[in-house]
Protein backbone atom coordinates (compact mmCIF):
# COMPACT_ATOMS: atom_id res chain seq x y z
CA UNK A 1 0.00 0.00 0.00
CA UNK A 2 1.31 3.44 -0.96
CA UNK A 3 0.97 6.59 1.12
CA UNK A 4 0.38 10.12 -0.11
CA UNK A 5 4.04 10.80 0.58
CA UNK A 6 4.97 8.45 -2.27
CA UNK A 7 3.28 10.81 -4.71
CA UNK A 8 6.24 13.14 -4.72
CA UNK A 9 8.23 10.50 -6.61
CA UNK A 10 5.88 10.96 -9.56
CA UNK A 11 7.15 14.48 -10.02
CA UNK A 12 8.99 15.36 -13.20
CA UNK A 13 10.73 18.73 -13.31
CA UNK A 14 9.46 20.76 -16.25
CA UNK A 15 11.85 23.47 -17.39
CA UNK A 16 9.71 26.26 -18.74
CA UNK A 17 10.21 29.99 -19.06
CA UNK A 18 7.78 31.01 -16.33
CA UNK A 19 7.26 34.63 -15.41
CA UNK A 20 8.35 35.36 -11.88
CA UNK A 21 5.43 35.96 -9.51
CA UNK A 22 4.80 39.71 -9.25
CA UNK A 23 2.87 42.05 -7.07
CA UNK A 24 -0.23 43.64 -8.46
CA UNK A 25 0.14 47.25 -9.54
CA UNK A 26 0.66 49.48 -6.55
CA UNK A 27 -2.45 51.43 -5.60
CA UNK A 28 -1.88 54.82 -4.02
CA UNK A 29 -4.32 55.23 -1.13
CA UNK A 30 -5.25 58.61 0.31
CA UNK A 31 -7.54 59.64 3.12
CA UNK A 32 -8.91 63.17 3.45
CA UNK A 33 -8.80 64.61 6.96
CA UNK A 34 -10.94 67.76 7.43
CA UNK A 35 -9.77 70.19 10.06
CA UNK A 36 -12.91 69.83 12.17
CA UNK A 37 -12.01 66.20 12.92
CA UNK A 38 -8.61 67.10 14.34
CA UNK A 39 -8.37 67.01 18.12
CA UNK A 40 -6.00 65.49 20.62
CA UNK A 41 -7.99 62.37 21.43
CA UNK A 42 -8.48 61.48 17.76
CA UNK A 43 -4.93 62.31 16.67
CA UNK A 44 -3.47 60.25 19.51
CA UNK A 45 -6.06 57.50 19.12
CA UNK A 46 -7.49 55.93 15.99
CA UNK A 47 -5.86 58.42 13.62
CA UNK A 48 -2.48 57.07 14.69
CA UNK A 49 -3.55 53.69 13.33
CA UNK A 50 -5.07 55.19 10.18
CA UNK A 51 -1.90 57.09 9.32
CA UNK A 52 0.03 53.83 9.31
CA UNK A 53 -2.43 52.17 6.94
CA UNK A 54 -2.42 54.68 4.07
CA UNK A 55 -0.04 56.04 1.45
CA UNK A 56 -1.17 59.63 2.00
CA UNK A 57 -3.05 61.82 4.45
CA UNK A 58 -4.64 64.83 2.72
CA UNK A 59 -5.36 67.65 5.17
CA UNK A 60 -8.46 69.64 4.31
CA UNK A 61 -8.26 73.03 6.02
CA UNK A 62 -10.81 74.96 3.94
CA UNK A 63 -8.00 76.96 2.37
CA UNK A 64 -8.93 78.98 -0.73
CA UNK A 65 -7.75 81.75 -3.01
CA UNK A 66 -8.63 85.42 -2.79
CA UNK A 67 -9.09 87.37 -6.04
CA UNK A 68 -5.49 88.63 -5.82
CA UNK A 69 -4.09 85.07 -5.54
CA UNK A 70 -3.46 85.15 -1.79
CA UNK A 71 -4.14 81.85 -0.01
CA UNK A 72 -6.69 82.45 2.73
CA UNK A 73 -8.62 80.23 5.10
CA UNK A 74 -12.36 79.93 5.68
CA UNK A 75 -15.10 82.57 5.68
CA UNK A 76 -15.55 82.64 1.92
CA UNK A 77 -17.84 85.67 1.83
CA UNK A 78 -19.16 87.40 -1.26
CA UNK A 79 -16.42 87.33 -3.88
CA UNK A 80 -14.19 85.22 -1.65
CA UNK A 81 -12.38 88.14 -0.05
CA UNK A 82 -12.86 87.28 3.63
CA UNK A 83 -10.97 85.11 6.08
CA UNK A 84 -7.46 85.28 7.44
CA UNK A 85 -4.35 84.63 5.36
CA UNK A 86 -2.58 81.29 5.67
CA UNK A 87 0.73 83.12 5.66
CA UNK A 88 1.76 86.25 7.51
CA UNK A 89 3.50 88.40 4.88
CA UNK A 90 5.12 91.52 6.42
CA UNK A 91 6.78 92.15 3.07
CA UNK A 92 4.66 90.65 0.31
CA UNK A 93 7.58 90.85 -2.12
CA UNK A 94 10.02 88.97 0.13
CA UNK A 95 9.08 85.32 0.86
CA UNK A 96 11.88 85.24 3.41
CA UNK A 97 9.67 87.30 5.72
CA UNK A 98 6.65 85.00 5.42
CA UNK A 99 5.51 82.68 8.20
CA UNK A 100 2.53 80.49 8.97
CA UNK A 101 -0.40 82.25 10.62
CA UNK A 102 -0.49 80.29 13.86
CA UNK A 103 -3.40 82.38 15.13
CA UNK A 104 -5.85 80.38 13.02
CA UNK A 105 -6.80 76.96 14.38
CA UNK A 106 -7.07 75.43 10.90
CA UNK A 107 -3.39 76.11 10.36
CA UNK A 108 -2.31 74.85 13.77
CA UNK A 109 -4.34 71.68 13.15
CA UNK A 110 -2.50 71.18 9.87
CA UNK A 111 0.78 71.39 11.77
CA UNK A 112 -0.49 68.93 14.38
CA UNK A 113 -1.53 66.57 11.58
CA UNK A 114 1.72 66.49 9.64
CA UNK A 115 3.77 66.24 12.85
CA UNK A 116 1.70 63.26 13.97
CA UNK A 117 2.00 61.49 10.63
CA UNK A 118 5.75 62.08 10.52
CA UNK A 119 6.18 60.65 14.01
CA UNK A 120 4.07 57.50 13.66
CA UNK A 121 4.48 56.65 9.98
CA UNK A 122 7.39 58.34 8.17
CA UNK A 123 6.61 56.46 4.96
CA UNK A 124 3.16 58.05 4.77
CA UNK A 125 3.08 61.39 2.96
CA UNK A 126 1.00 64.38 4.05
CA UNK A 127 -0.42 66.93 1.64
CA UNK A 128 -2.74 69.90 2.01
CA UNK A 129 -5.75 70.99 0.00
CA UNK A 130 -6.75 74.35 -1.44
CA UNK A 131 -10.38 74.60 -2.48
CA UNK A 132 -13.37 72.39 -1.90
CA UNK A 133 -17.09 72.96 -1.54
CA UNK A 134 -17.76 76.67 -0.97
CA UNK A 135 -14.01 77.39 -1.15
CA UNK A 136 -13.56 77.27 -4.92
CA UNK A 137 -14.73 80.78 -5.75
CA UNK A 138 -11.50 82.17 -7.21
CA UNK A 139 -9.89 79.35 -9.18
CA UNK A 140 -10.82 81.36 -12.28
CA UNK A 141 -8.68 84.43 -11.51
CA UNK A 142 -5.29 83.19 -12.77
CA UNK A 143 -5.67 84.50 -16.29
CA UNK A 144 -2.53 86.62 -16.54
CA UNK A 145 -0.13 83.83 -17.42
CA UNK A 146 2.57 82.26 -15.28
CA UNK A 147 5.40 84.78 -15.53
CA UNK A 148 6.94 86.86 -12.79
CA UNK A 149 4.32 89.09 -11.21
CA UNK A 150 1.39 86.94 -12.31
CA UNK A 151 -1.21 85.76 -9.81
CA UNK A 152 -0.35 82.14 -10.59
CA UNK A 153 3.33 82.75 -9.81
CA UNK A 154 2.35 84.48 -6.55
CA UNK A 155 0.13 81.54 -5.57
CA UNK A 156 2.94 79.11 -6.38
CA UNK A 157 5.36 81.09 -4.20
CA UNK A 158 2.98 80.68 -1.28
CA UNK A 159 2.59 76.95 -1.87
CA UNK A 160 6.38 76.61 -1.94
CA UNK A 161 6.70 78.54 1.33
CA UNK A 162 4.07 76.42 3.10
CA UNK A 163 5.91 73.25 2.04
CA UNK A 164 9.24 74.68 3.21
CA UNK A 165 7.88 75.81 6.57
CA UNK A 166 6.73 72.24 7.26
CA UNK A 167 10.35 71.12 7.31
CA UNK A 168 9.68 68.47 4.68
CA UNK A 169 6.66 67.03 6.47
CA UNK A 170 4.31 68.23 3.73
CA UNK A 171 4.98 66.58 0.39
CA UNK A 172 2.54 68.23 -1.97
CA UNK A 173 -0.71 69.99 -2.72
CA UNK A 174 -4.19 68.92 -3.78
CA UNK A 175 -6.34 71.44 -5.67
CA UNK A 176 -10.11 71.01 -5.42
CA UNK A 177 -12.16 73.18 -7.75
CA UNK A 178 -15.76 72.16 -7.13
CA UNK A 179 -19.02 73.50 -8.46
CA UNK A 180 -21.50 74.67 -5.91
CA UNK A 181 -21.62 77.09 -3.04
CA UNK A 182 -24.25 79.07 -1.22
CA UNK A 183 -22.98 82.56 -2.10
CA UNK A 184 -24.22 84.58 -5.06
CA UNK A 185 -22.45 84.30 -8.42
CA UNK A 186 -20.55 81.15 -7.55
CA UNK A 187 -18.57 80.43 -10.74
CA UNK A 188 -19.14 77.15 -12.51
CA UNK A 189 -16.01 75.07 -12.90
CA UNK A 190 -14.88 75.94 -16.41
CA UNK A 191 -11.40 76.73 -17.64
CA UNK A 192 -12.17 78.53 -20.85
CA UNK A 193 -9.63 81.24 -19.92
CA UNK A 194 -6.78 78.87 -19.04
CA UNK A 195 -6.77 79.93 -15.40
CA UNK A 196 -6.57 76.46 -13.90
CA UNK A 197 -3.86 75.49 -16.38
CA UNK A 198 -1.82 78.56 -15.43
CA UNK A 199 -2.14 77.83 -11.74
CA UNK A 200 -1.10 74.17 -11.98
CA UNK A 201 1.76 75.04 -14.37
CA UNK A 202 3.15 77.62 -11.93
CA UNK A 203 2.88 75.25 -8.96
CA UNK A 204 4.46 72.39 -10.89
CA UNK A 205 7.48 74.61 -11.58
CA UNK A 206 8.22 75.16 -7.86
CA UNK A 207 7.84 71.56 -6.71
CA UNK A 208 10.94 69.53 -6.01
CA UNK A 209 11.88 65.88 -6.27
CA UNK A 210 9.46 63.71 -4.33
CA UNK A 211 6.82 66.44 -4.14
CA UNK A 212 3.59 66.10 -6.06
CA UNK A 213 0.50 67.90 -7.22
CA UNK A 214 -2.95 66.34 -7.48
CA UNK A 215 -6.39 67.70 -8.22
CA UNK A 216 -9.88 66.67 -7.25
CA UNK A 217 -12.38 67.32 -10.01
CA UNK A 218 -16.06 66.72 -10.63
CA UNK A 219 -16.55 63.81 -12.89
CA UNK A 220 -17.68 65.47 -16.12
CA UNK A 221 -15.40 68.56 -16.32
CA UNK A 222 -13.32 67.31 -19.21
CA UNK A 223 -12.25 70.76 -20.44
CA UNK A 224 -10.77 71.63 -17.06
CA UNK A 225 -9.10 68.24 -16.89
CA UNK A 226 -7.47 68.84 -20.27
CA UNK A 227 -6.04 72.12 -19.00
CA UNK A 228 -4.31 70.59 -15.97
CA UNK A 229 -3.62 66.90 -16.51
CA UNK A 230 -0.08 67.43 -17.84
CA UNK A 231 0.88 69.23 -14.62
CA UNK A 232 -0.52 66.60 -12.25
CA UNK A 233 0.72 63.39 -10.74
CA UNK A 234 -2.88 62.23 -10.42
CA UNK A 235 -6.41 63.45 -11.09
CA UNK A 236 -8.99 62.37 -8.52
CA UNK A 237 -12.54 61.93 -9.77
CA UNK A 238 -15.61 62.53 -7.61
CA UNK A 239 -17.01 59.05 -8.16
CA UNK A 240 -18.59 58.88 -4.71
CA UNK A 241 -21.11 61.61 -5.43
CA UNK A 242 -22.43 60.70 -8.87
CA UNK A 243 -25.99 59.34 -8.87
CA UNK A 244 -26.32 60.36 -12.53
CA UNK A 245 -23.70 57.74 -13.47
CA UNK A 246 -25.66 54.75 -12.14
CA UNK A 247 -29.09 53.76 -13.51
CA UNK A 248 -30.21 52.91 -9.96
CA UNK A 249 -29.26 56.35 -8.65
CA UNK A 250 -26.71 54.99 -6.18
CA UNK A 251 -24.29 57.87 -5.90
CA UNK A 252 -21.22 55.88 -4.85
CA UNK A 253 -21.45 52.59 -6.71
CA UNK A 254 -18.89 50.58 -8.65
CA UNK A 255 -21.05 51.06 -11.76
CA UNK A 256 -20.84 54.84 -11.34
CA UNK A 257 -17.04 54.69 -10.93
CA UNK A 258 -16.65 52.54 -14.03
CA UNK A 259 -18.94 54.79 -16.07
CA UNK A 260 -17.06 57.92 -15.05
CA UNK A 261 -13.58 56.49 -15.63
CA UNK A 262 -14.60 55.15 -19.04
CA UNK A 263 -15.94 58.60 -19.91
CA UNK A 264 -12.57 60.16 -19.17
CA UNK A 265 -10.75 57.40 -21.05
CA UNK A 266 -12.99 58.00 -24.06
CA UNK A 267 -11.85 61.63 -23.97
CA UNK A 268 -8.28 60.44 -24.34
CA UNK A 269 -7.13 60.68 -20.71
CA UNK A 270 -4.43 58.32 -19.46
CA UNK A 271 -6.10 55.98 -16.97
CA UNK A 272 -2.85 55.56 -15.06
CA UNK A 273 -3.25 59.15 -13.83
CA UNK A 274 -6.86 58.78 -12.69
CA UNK A 275 -8.13 58.00 -9.21
CA UNK A 276 -11.56 57.13 -7.85
CA UNK A 277 -13.09 57.96 -4.50
CA UNK A 278 -15.07 56.09 -1.87
CA UNK A 279 -17.50 57.71 0.52
CA UNK A 280 -16.98 57.22 4.24
CA UNK A 281 -19.63 59.84 4.90
CA UNK A 282 -22.74 57.63 4.89
CA UNK A 283 -21.50 55.12 7.46
CA UNK A 284 -22.77 57.12 10.46
CA UNK A 285 -26.19 57.81 8.89
CA UNK A 286 -29.24 56.09 10.35
CA UNK A 287 -30.00 52.92 8.44
CA UNK A 288 -33.54 53.36 7.05
CA UNK A 289 -34.06 49.59 7.00
CA UNK A 290 -34.15 49.55 10.79
CA UNK A 291 -34.97 53.16 11.56
CA UNK A 292 -32.40 53.23 14.33
CA UNK A 293 -29.06 51.56 13.59
CA UNK A 294 -26.49 53.20 11.35
CA UNK A 295 -25.35 51.86 8.00
CA UNK A 296 -22.13 50.83 9.72
CA UNK A 297 -24.08 48.67 12.18
CA UNK A 298 -25.97 47.06 9.33
CA UNK A 299 -22.73 46.20 7.56
CA UNK A 300 -21.04 44.83 10.67
CA UNK A 301 -24.08 42.72 11.60
CA UNK A 302 -24.06 41.26 8.10
CA UNK A 303 -20.34 40.49 8.44
CA UNK A 304 -20.86 38.82 11.80
CA UNK A 305 -23.76 36.72 10.48
CA UNK A 306 -22.33 35.71 7.10
CA UNK A 307 -18.58 36.21 7.28
CA UNK A 308 -18.81 38.69 4.40
CA UNK A 309 -19.21 42.45 4.18
CA UNK A 310 -22.18 43.76 2.19
CA UNK A 311 -21.61 43.67 -1.55
CA UNK A 312 -21.48 46.90 -3.50
CA UNK A 313 -24.96 46.47 -4.96
CA UNK A 314 -26.41 45.99 -1.46
CA UNK A 315 -25.10 49.26 -0.09
CA UNK A 316 -27.89 51.56 -1.21
CA UNK A 317 -31.26 52.76 -0.11
CA UNK A 318 -33.43 55.10 -2.17
CA UNK A 319 -30.40 56.34 -4.09
CA UNK A 320 -28.25 57.04 -1.05
CA UNK A 321 -25.38 54.62 -1.04
CA UNK A 322 -22.46 54.05 1.25
CA UNK A 323 -19.13 52.37 0.80
CA UNK A 324 -18.19 49.47 2.99
CA UNK A 325 -15.18 47.15 2.97
CA UNK A 326 -16.94 44.98 0.39
CA UNK A 327 -17.48 47.79 -2.11
CA UNK A 328 -13.96 49.12 -1.51
CA UNK A 329 -12.59 45.70 -2.38
CA UNK A 330 -14.65 45.72 -5.60
CA UNK A 331 -13.35 49.17 -6.53
CA UNK A 332 -9.78 48.18 -5.75
CA UNK A 333 -10.12 45.26 -8.15
CA UNK A 334 -11.39 47.68 -10.81
CA UNK A 335 -8.35 49.91 -10.20
CA UNK A 336 -6.00 46.97 -10.66
CA UNK A 337 -7.73 45.77 -13.81
CA UNK A 338 -7.80 49.21 -15.43
CA UNK A 339 -4.38 50.33 -14.16
CA UNK A 340 -5.69 53.38 -12.32
CA UNK A 341 -3.61 55.41 -9.86
CA UNK A 342 -5.43 56.26 -6.63
CA UNK A 343 -8.16 55.06 -4.32
CA UNK A 344 -9.11 57.81 -1.89
CA UNK A 345 -11.70 58.25 0.84
CA UNK A 346 -13.64 61.17 2.28
CA UNK A 347 -13.39 61.52 5.22
CA UNK A 348 -11.24 59.61 7.69
CA UNK A 349 -13.06 60.86 10.77
CA UNK A 350 -16.22 59.01 9.76
CA UNK A 351 -14.51 55.66 10.03
CA UNK A 352 -13.95 56.22 13.73
CA UNK A 353 -16.43 53.86 15.39
CA UNK A 354 -14.24 52.57 18.18
CA UNK A 355 -16.92 53.16 20.83
CA UNK A 356 -20.22 53.01 18.98
CA UNK A 357 -19.85 49.45 17.69
CA UNK A 358 -17.77 47.76 20.36
CA UNK A 359 -20.68 45.55 21.34
CA UNK A 360 -20.55 43.98 17.87
CA UNK A 361 -16.91 43.00 18.10
CA UNK A 362 -13.73 44.53 16.70
CA UNK A 363 -14.23 43.63 13.03
CA UNK A 364 -15.61 47.13 12.55
CA UNK A 365 -12.56 48.98 13.86
CA UNK A 366 -11.35 51.31 11.09
CA UNK A 367 -12.95 48.90 8.65
CA UNK A 368 -12.89 51.32 5.72
CA UNK A 369 -9.34 52.52 6.28
CA UNK A 370 -8.23 48.92 6.66
CA UNK A 371 -9.98 48.08 3.39
CA UNK A 372 -8.05 50.87 1.63
CA UNK A 373 -4.83 49.49 3.08
CA UNK A 374 -5.67 45.96 2.04
CA UNK A 375 -6.37 47.21 -1.49
CA UNK A 376 -2.86 48.66 -1.71
CA UNK A 377 -1.22 45.69 0.00
CA UNK A 378 -2.96 43.13 -2.20
CA UNK A 379 -0.57 40.53 -3.55
CA UNK A 380 -1.44 38.49 -6.61
CA UNK A 381 -1.63 34.85 -5.44
CA UNK A 382 1.42 32.87 -6.50
CA UNK A 383 0.42 29.54 -8.04
CA UNK A 384 1.85 26.82 -5.85
CA UNK A 385 1.95 28.94 -2.70
CA UNK A 386 -0.50 26.64 -0.98
CA UNK A 387 0.01 28.00 2.54
CA UNK A 388 -0.43 31.61 1.39
CA UNK A 389 2.76 33.05 2.89
CA UNK A 390 3.93 34.66 -0.36
CA UNK A 391 6.71 32.12 -1.01
CA UNK A 392 6.75 28.85 -2.94
CA UNK A 393 8.85 26.41 -0.94
CA UNK A 394 8.92 22.97 0.68
CA UNK A 395 6.24 23.89 3.20
CA UNK A 396 3.77 24.12 0.32
CA UNK A 397 4.51 20.52 -0.61
CA UNK A 398 3.61 19.50 2.92
CA UNK A 399 0.40 21.48 2.60
CA UNK A 400 -0.42 19.83 -0.73
CA UNK A 401 0.16 16.36 0.71
CA UNK A 402 -2.44 16.97 3.40
CA UNK A 403 -4.92 18.42 0.89
CA UNK A 404 -4.41 15.93 -1.96
CA UNK A 405 -7.66 14.19 -2.80
CA UNK A 406 -9.34 15.69 0.27
CA UNK A 407 -10.15 19.32 -0.52
CA UNK A 408 -9.32 22.22 -2.81
CA UNK A 409 -7.03 24.12 -0.47
CA UNK A 410 -4.01 23.37 -2.67
CA UNK A 411 -5.77 24.23 -5.91
CA UNK A 412 -3.28 26.03 -8.16
CA UNK A 413 -5.16 25.66 -11.45
CA UNK A 414 -8.60 26.75 -10.20
CA UNK A 415 -10.33 23.48 -11.00
CA UNK A 416 -11.66 23.03 -7.48
CA UNK A 417 -9.47 20.17 -6.23
CA UNK A 418 -5.95 19.37 -5.08
CA UNK A 419 -4.37 16.95 -7.54
CA UNK A 420 -1.24 16.17 -9.52
CA UNK A 421 -1.67 19.12 -11.84
CA UNK A 422 -1.48 21.43 -8.84
CA UNK A 423 1.69 19.68 -7.72
CA UNK A 424 3.24 20.25 -11.13
CA UNK A 425 2.45 23.96 -10.93
CA UNK A 426 4.04 24.06 -7.48
CA UNK A 427 7.19 22.44 -8.87
CA UNK A 428 7.33 24.81 -11.83
CA UNK A 429 7.23 27.88 -9.60
CA UNK A 430 9.61 26.33 -7.10
CA UNK A 431 12.09 25.70 -9.91
CA UNK A 432 11.65 29.21 -11.35
CA UNK A 433 12.47 30.63 -7.92
CA UNK A 434 15.61 28.47 -7.65
CA UNK A 435 14.17 26.48 -4.77
CA UNK A 436 14.49 22.97 -6.20
CA UNK A 437 17.70 21.29 -5.16
CA UNK A 438 17.25 17.91 -6.83
CA UNK A 439 15.27 16.46 -9.67
CA UNK A 440 13.78 13.03 -10.10
CA UNK A 441 13.95 12.81 -13.89
CA UNK A 442 15.62 14.56 -16.75
CA UNK A 443 14.16 17.79 -18.03
CA UNK A 444 11.92 17.33 -21.08
CA UNK A 445 11.83 19.57 -24.07
CA UNK A 446 9.06 22.24 -23.92
CA UNK A 447 7.18 20.39 -26.66
CA UNK A 448 6.85 17.39 -24.36
CA UNK A 449 4.97 19.35 -21.67
CA UNK A 450 1.58 17.90 -22.51
CA UNK A 451 2.87 14.36 -22.25
CA UNK A 452 4.62 15.12 -18.97
CA UNK A 453 1.46 16.58 -17.46
CA UNK A 454 -0.59 13.63 -18.64
CA UNK A 455 1.95 11.18 -17.30
CA UNK A 456 2.09 12.94 -13.94
CA UNK A 457 -1.66 12.98 -13.67
CA UNK A 458 -1.93 9.27 -14.55
CA UNK A 459 0.81 8.41 -12.11
CA UNK A 460 -0.86 10.28 -9.30
CA UNK A 461 -4.29 8.88 -10.12
CA UNK A 462 -2.89 5.37 -10.19
CA UNK A 463 -1.30 5.79 -6.79
CA UNK A 464 -4.52 7.24 -5.42
CA UNK A 465 -6.31 4.03 -6.41
CA UNK A 466 -3.59 1.86 -4.90
CA UNK A 467 -3.60 3.82 -1.66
Amino acid sequence: MHSKLDLRYCVVVVALLIASPTLAQDIHTAGYLPHWRVNGSYLNGSFTDQAQLLSEITYFGEFRFRPDGTIAVGNNGAGGTGGSSVLNMPNVNDPGTWSLNLGDSRISRMIDTYNKVASVSPSTTTTFTIGGWENSTNFHVFTDGTGSGSKAAFAAQQVRKILDLSGGKLSGIDLDWEDGCSIANCPIMQDNTGSYGNLTTAIRAVLGTGEFQTAFIQDFRYSSGNAIIANLDALRLATYDAPHADPTGNHTSLVAAQTIVNGWANQGFDKSKLGIGVGFFARPLVNPFSGSDTYAVRDVVHKNNTGQWLADEATTYQGWGFDGPGSIEDKAEFIRQDNLHTLFGWDLGQDNFSTQLDSLGRSHYLALTQALHDAAAFVEPIPGDFDGNGVVNGADLTQWESDYGVNGNSDADSDGDSDGFDLLIWQQNLASAGGLATTVASVPEPGSLALVVLGLANCCVGRRRLG
